[in-house]
This record gives structure tokens, C-alpha cells and sequence, in this order.
């Protein structure tokens, strides 16, 4: 049976190619124009769509207009099937970027605060609707689900108009500013299961009981399925797609967010509310790239957003507002928000002890609408609750709101200075974002279950964060309790890869980890680094190679009670010094951070004293780095030798050294991949532990640059 599609004429084809050219050239136009005055993008992304439509260009020109924006039924269809797209990706980047673990580390203020910024704004808008005029309701809605459309629309807060002032201040991760995103998120998540209850009961002519019963179930059935099972499903996908190419994770994160849209429309609530909590979803997940959600943002913010909220401004008629009524009503609903948002929020922030600058800037920056409440006016006029007289006084609301609140937020948090303890934080996430090997991502450790992979696997255990998710790559027939027993504590994920072969390793290693740790078998007569280790080191990833000690046979971890660390201020210097903090950190391990120079020293010590001078800022800033990363002793040293590797060595042997810290970046030469010289020597010949950390050319933390 052939598939019943109707394709449009050519003619329609045509105008709707003239019409997207035409709304995002506008969109994206006034969007920048907007962003150079301090505003948000959207603002002139809608008022593209009321500069094209029938507000202006409607009326300068209408024979023009009437053929670039026909009434008929396919060419309407084709225009907003491709702004509902956009819709639905800008709700699942929303939700990627909404952060649930910030409300549960804020507790009770944002608690507090969250229920302070919902409860009055949607009394407000509740018992606003209840007496707006019969010309504002939906002509077949009931008054009561009008007046809930109304509250749900006055509750929410935009969370990407409030994100972006932030970062512009400089705020985004003061306490004040994470407290904001905190209660913005949660005003966001409470707005859309709202507003999928409400619009599950426009369906319907009188919203009785039953129906509230049954789609509150399954909404929270939704909810509930999504963020357990459907949390696993999600990672096992995401893991599957990822690799050194992005474009199958590209593809699964918009297929999710689509199909749970789908999935909710059919439940009978919003696409909206399915592409959200697909959004959170896959920001829960260990296994997202970020290069994947980067290119869907793209495609969502500066391409289909701006189509869709410029589509949205084609439905803004300003002629309803020459109406008197329509007029007063528009004044109304702007000053409720924005009353009830205000002292809601700056209230309940007093109740928690917040200090008043605090207060106030929540209440600003929680009252801009913004885009999403462009998309709640869309969806109300979609489903009837509005009249385009209503859904022009919400659109209009929005657009008040958001050009307000970048100034009022500005000159809450002018000169608010934050706590020391405050301070103290800031730096030490300043400190993680630089991290070169230890990010957010697993670690895989390839193991074979042997000695050196049970050592290899306590590394990995003293430098990684507590609690960090660990890989495991092995055999089928590899004694894995060793292994597990070094990571106690730690979410562990064994992979058998079904082939045989190197290949099967080297593609789950391209799965978007953040580091290879692999422990080097030394066997007399048998080279270190074999044919998989040669071929790990040029995969795009940092490889950390342990080859254990050569001295007496001593336990790992007791033995790692003093370790010496090379410091040249390079990237790959870094890299150790990662490691070697985590280790600290967790250990309590005696850091020595030495500069070897291969200068010959002069007699009369002047080159010895210029030395000196180049290397004490740079050994200063890694026992700064080292301190502020939670490394408990530290000591620095400067030596000038021709020989670096056997200074190294001496050193090791003078302060009694347990393990050697090295980074290098690996070299390529026709078809093979080696070490730096200095990491290949200290393998071969120093008597300590020695690990080395291996960065690919030009890496910077989480890829090449």
C-alpha cells in the first residue's frame, strides 16, 4: 500500500522557501541588534515576526504579504511543522541545561524561595482570570481552565534570559546567581507539568475531577518512567553513539527529544513538557558530549528558535490593542506578574535568611517571561484557552518583562561582594574547569586482571574524585574481584568486548571517555609498551601508563607516601599535577615539585641563579594549584643537570621517592606513535613507580584545540 502523502505544488514550495529566508534573516537581524543594547535576542527574534506581519508589513504592504503569508491550510502547515521543531529542540536544550542537582545542593533556601516565586503568581493568575472579560476567554473553554492557563502562564520564569545576564555580570556562579538558576529551574519543571495538566484538560468543555485524576497520573507516570528506566535507556544510547565523530549522538539527542514529545502529545498533554524532561534526561547523563549537545543548541537557538518566535510574532495583531478593554486588560496581566513574581520571590527570600540585595535580585531576575512564555502563549492560542486579543497581551507581557529585568538585576547585584567561603569555592571550580585529564567523563581502565592493572586501578582510585564512574575493559575470563575491590565505592561498568582483537578495545576507548589508565606488564626481556599500548597512545584521548616499582616490592597504595613530580609549566606538566593532587588529596601524599633544567651550570653561578629566576614562579603556581586542589604537603625544588632523567633518578633515590608523576605529549612518527624522551627513559630505568601521563598534540581538556 502506497504511503498516502500529499506533496504541495510548486507554488507552495516556493512561498515557503520565501518565507523562512524571509523570518530568519528578520529574526536573526533583530536578535543581534538586541544583544549589542544589553537585551535578549528573542525579543527581536518576536518583534521580527510582528515586523512581518500583519501589524506592519500587512498593512504597508497586503498584496505582498497576502502572497508571501496565504490563509490556506498546507502552506500555514509547513511553516509551523518546522517552528514546532524548533520549539521542541529549544525545550529539550533547556532542559539539557537546567541542573537538578544545584536545587537539592541549595536546600532549603531554594526550597523556600521556589515556593514563595509560584505560589503568588499563580493565586494572581488564577483569580485574574476568573474575572477577565468574555472577549479574552477562549470561546469554548471553561472559565476555571482559562483562569489555571493564566496562572501556569504568570508562574514561569525564563531560564535562558536569566542565565544570560548572569553570565554577562559575571554571576552565573556566585551563590546569589546559582540560587537564581536554582529557583528558575524549579519554577520551570513545576510550570511545564502545569501546564500539561492544564492542557490535557482543555480537551474538554468543563474540566471535572476525573479528568484532573487522570492526567496528573500520567504525567507523573511520565515523570517517573522517564527519570528511572527511562534514565538507563538514555545512557546505554548515548553511550552506544558516542565516539570521535558526534553526529550519531547529534541525531540520538534529537530522536529523544522528539519521540518523548511525541509520547506526551498522544498521553494527552504537551509535546512541550516530553521534550523537556528528554532534555534533562540526557543532561543527567554521564555519557553525553558535549560536542553533540553543542551542535543541537546550534541548530535550535540559531536557526529553528528564531523561526519559531518569530512565527509567533506573525499571530500578534497590535490592532486588538486599539481596543479600550483588550488595552486595560494587557496592563493588568503585566502588573499582576510582575507585582506577584516580585514580592513572592523577595519575600520568601527574606524567610530564608537571605540578605535583602539577594532578595531583590531574585525577584528581578525571576520575573523575566522571556521566550518560554512566548511558547506557553503559543500553545494556549493552539488549543483555544486564548483569543488573539489574550495571547497578544501575554506576548506582550513577555516581552515587558524580559527587557526589564537585565537593568533591575544589574543594579540588584551592583557591588555585592559574597562571602569568603564563597570565594574559596570559586576558585576551586576554577581550578576543575582547567583540569586537563580529570573531567566530568569516565575513566576506562584496561585491564587483563594482573598485578600491574590491580596497581593501575588504585591510581585510578586515588586521583579520580570519590564516587567518580569507572569503565572497565576486560576479558570475559579475567578475575575482575581485585579490580573491584581497588574501586569500592565507585559505580564500575565492565565491558567484554564481543570481538577478539585490538580493535574491539579501541572502539569502546573512542566512547567519549576522559582518560585510558593502563598498567604496564614489566617483564624482563618483553618490551613495556606493546602493539594496543602504541596504538592507545594515538587515540584522541590522554593515556596514563603505570609501570610498577623496581625497588623492594612494597604495596600500592601504603607505599605512595612521597611522590616527585616534574614541573616545567607545559599543559603536559599539568597533567601530572592533576593526578598527583587527587592523590594528595585522598593519601595525604608528600608532594615534591621539581624543575630540572638541562642547562650546564656556569662557575661563577650566574646561569644557576638565572635558572632559579625563570623557575620559582613556575614551581610557585604549581604548589599554588596543587594547594588549592587539596594537596596536604608540598615542597619545590630547582636542579640544573645535563642529564635530566638521571637527576630525576637520583632524586628519587635521595628522598626516598614511592612513585613518579611525568607527563609528556606523545609523539608521531610515520605510522607509529612514541613518548616524549624523557617519559620513555623514566619507564625504562627509574627505580620508583612511575606514571606516566600522555596527552595527544595540542590538548586541552576535553580536545585538540
Amino acid at each position: 500500500m502506497a504511503l498516502a502523502v500529499l506533496p504541495p505544488g510548486e507554488h507552495e514550495v516556493l512561498v515557503f522557501l520565501v518565507q523562512v529566508a524571509l523570518l530568519l534573516t528578520v529574526a536573526r537581524a533583530l536578535g543581534w541588534a538586541f544583544r549589542r543594547v544589553g537585551q535578549p535576542a528573542v525579543i527581536g527574534e518576536l518583534l521580527a515576526g510582528v515586523l512581518v506581519g500583519p501589524s506592519v508589513f500587512g498593512r504597508v504592504l497586503p498584496d505582498a504579504f497576502d502572497w508571501t503569508f496565504p490563509s490556506e491550510a498546507v502552506q500555514s502547515g509547513m511553516l509551523y511543522a518546522l517552528a514546532w521543531l524548533g520549539l521542541l529542540l529549544l525545550l529539550g536544550t533547556t532542559g539539557i541545561e537546567s541542573d537538578l542537582s544545584v536545587i537539592r545542593r541549595l536546600g532549603r533556601p531554594a526550597v523556600v524561595v521556589t515556593a514563595g516565586s509560584l505560589v503568588l503568581p499563580l493565586l494572581g493568575g488564577f483569580l485574574t482570570g476568573l474575572v477577565m472579560p468574555d472577549e479574552l476567554v477562549g470561546p469554548e473553554v471553561d472559565i476555571g481552565v482559562f483562569a489555571a492557563f493564566l496562572a501556569v502562564a504568570l508562574s514561569i520564569s525564563s531560564l535562558p534570559v536569566v542565565a544570560r545576564v548572569l553570565a554577562e555580570l559575571g554571576m552565573v556562579r556566585r551563590d546569589v546567581g546559582q540560587l537564581i538558576l536554582a529557583v528558575a529551574v524549579a519554577n520551570d519543571i513545576v510550570g511545564w507539568i502545569l501546564l500539561g495538566v492544564v492542557a490535557g484538560l482543555a480537551g474538554s468543555t468543563s474540566a471535572s475531577v476525573a479528568d484532573v485524576v487522570v492526567t496528573v497520573g500520567a504525567v507523573a507516570a511520565f515523570l517517573a518512567v522517564a527519570l528511572s528506566a527511562g534514565q538507563h535507556g538514555v545512557d546505554r544510547l548515548l553511550r552506544a553513539t558516542a565516539g570521535p565523530g558526534h553526529t550519531s549522538q547529534v541525531v540520538a539527542v534529537i530522536a529523544l527529544v522528539v519521540g518523548a514529545g511525541a509520547l506526551t502529545q498522544w498521553i494527552g498533554v504537551e509535546a512541550v513538557l516530553g521534550a523537556f524532561v528528554a532534555g534533562l534526561v540526557v543532561g543527567r547523563s554521564r555519557w553525553r558530549d558535549e560536542r553533540a549537545v553543542a551542535v543541537v543548541d546550534t541548530v535550535a537557538h540559531g536557526v529553528l528558535a528564531p523561526l519559531f518566535f518569530a512565527t509567533a510574532g506573525l499571530r500578534v495583531d497590535l490592532g486588538v490593542f486599539a481596543d479600550a478593554t483588550v488595552a486595560t486588560w494587557s496592563v493588568v496581566i503585566i502588573v499582576v506578574a510582575s507585582a506577584t513574581k516580585l514580592v513572592g520571590a523577595s519575600a520568601a527570600a527574606r524567610a530564608a535568611g537571605l540578605p535583602r540585595p539577594e532578595g531583590l535580585a531574585l525577584g528581578a531576575g525571576l520575573n523575566a517571561r522571556g521566550a518560554l512564555e512566548i511558547v506557553i502563549a503559543s500553545i494556549g492560542l493552539g488549543i483555544g484557552v486564548l483569543t488573539d486579543a489574550s495571547y497578544g497581551a501575554i506576548v506582550v507581557m513577555a516581552i515587558v518583562t524580559s527587557v526589564a529585568a537585565p537593568p533591575l538585576l544589574r543594579r540588584a547585584l551592583r557591588g555585592w561582594p559574597g562571602t569568603p567561603a564563597e570565594q574559596q569555592r570559586l576558585r576551586a571550580e576554577e581550578l576543575a574547569r582547567q583540569r586537563i585529564v580529570v573531567s566530568n567523563r569516565p575513566p576506562l581502565l584496561l585491564t587483563r586482571g594482573g598485578p600491574a592493572s590491580i596497581s593501575a586501578a588504585q591510581l585510578l582510585d586515588l586521583c579520580w574524585p570519590p564516587h567518580h564512574p569507572v569503565t572497565v575493559v576486560a576479558p570475559a575470563h579475567a578475575d575482575l574481584a581485585p579490580i573491584r575491590h581497588a574501586l569500592a565505592g565507585r559505580p564500575v561498568h565492565v565491558v567484554h568486548p564481543r570481538r577478539s582483537g585490538d580493535d574491539a578495545i579501541l572502539a569502546e576507548v573512542g566512547r567519549g571517555h576522559a582518560a585510558v589508565v593502563v598498567g604496564l606488564t614489566d617483564r624482563p626481556g618483553e618490551p613495556l609498551l606493546t602493539p594496543l599500548v602504541r596504538r592507545l597512545l594515538g587515540a584522541e584521548v590522554p593515556v596514563v601508563l603505570l609501570r610498577r616499582e623496581r625497588i623492594s616490592g612494597r604495596p600500592i597504595p601504603a607505599a605512595f607516601g612521597n611522590a616527585l613530580v616534574p614541573v616545567t609549566g607545559s599543559q603536559t606538566a599539568r597533567a601530572a599535577l592533576e593526578l598527583a593532587t587527587g592523590m594528595s588529596a585522598a593519601l595525604g601524599t608528600q608532594l615534591t615539585l621539581a624543575n630540572v633544567d638541562n642547562t650546564p651550570p656556569a662557575h661563577t653561578g650566574d646561569v644557576l641563579h638565572r635558572v632559579v629566576q625563570v623557575a620559582d614562579p613556575i614551581l610557585r603556581s604549581a604548589a599554588e594549584a596543587a594547594r588549592s586542589g587539596g594537596a596536604s604537603q608540598v615542597t619545590t625544588l630547582c636542579r640544573v643537570a645535563d642529564n635530566p632523567v638521571a637527576e630525576l633518578n637520583r632524586l628519587t633515590l635521595e628522598l626516598e621517592i614511592d612513585i613518579v608523576i611525568a607527563g609528556t605529549t606523545t609523539h608521531h612518527a610515520g605510522d607509529a606513535t612514541h613518548l616524549g624522551p624523557v617519559a620513555t627513559h623514566l619507564l625504562a630505568i627509574c627505580p620508583a613507580t612511575v606514571a606516566i601521563v600522555a596527552t595527544p598534540p595540542g590538548w586541552t581538556g576535553s580536545r585538540r584545540s
